[in-house]
């Protein structure tokens, strides 16, 4: 009996071992999104809920959730990834803080850094964010000097009346006296989808 060649076991083996653990996700939400329909519209036969009020309420919801799975698929929003926080609100600087290196980083929320109340020490100090579906709003105090450097996928951005938006924009702005100043604060921002804002206040 003439045998198959060892890489054609192994590949059958291989192929026939794929199974739902071995499927991404993005592959596997047409068939979730049929099942979650199908318990839908029987919970409306039993007059347990009413489909159509469900769907006219979350069906937003439902084109988010497509929308997020597909660029994940894309690779996009894995290379945001990993997020510090997935879902929610970040804020930094409510209380006096002792402001170092930083890099942070939020899938979908809001995220507000406040320099105001921070000791900042002497020489550069590098804060990074990035995020998923998010706005970002940072408030440095007067008199600090800043560098900063944002990019978005579709959004808009605000560095110090500096502006930009649209799909794919990215800008940067310095302080004038930025190379000489003694404190000095490098703000990196990065946005799939949202707002990013950089602000003086007293």
């Amino acid at each position: 009996m003439k045998q198959e060649p060892m890489s054609l076991i192994m590949e059958r083996d291989r192929l026939e071992g794929v199974g739902m653990s071995d499927r991404r996700p993005w592959e596997l939400w047409p068939g979730a999104l049929l099942i979650a329909l199908g318990v839908l519209f029987l919970l409306d036969t039993l007059g347990e809920v009413s489909a159509g009020r469900v769907l006219g309420t979350y069906w937003p919801v439902l084109v988010i959730a497509a929308g997020l799975l597909l660029l994940w698929g894309t690779g996009r929003w894995r290379a945001m990834g990993p997020f510090e926080k997935v879902v929610g609100d970040i804020r930094m600087g409510e209380e006096e803080w002792e402001l170092r290196d930083t890099e942070t980083s939020l899938g979908i929320g809001d995220l507000r850094l406040d320099l105001r109340r921070a000791r900042i020490p002497a020489g550069e100090t590098t804060i990074r964010i990035k995020g998923g579906i998010a706005d970002i709003k940072v408030v440095v105090p007067q008199g600090l000097a800043v560098s900063a450097q944002g990019q978005v996928g579709m959004g808009s951005i605000n560095l110090l009346g500096h502006k930009a938006d649209g799909v794919s924009r990215h800008l940067s702005f310095s302080s004038p006296d930025y190379a000489s100043a003694e404190k000095k604060v490098k703000i990196h921002t990065s946005l799939l989808i949202g707002d990013t804002s950089i602000v003086r206040r007293e």
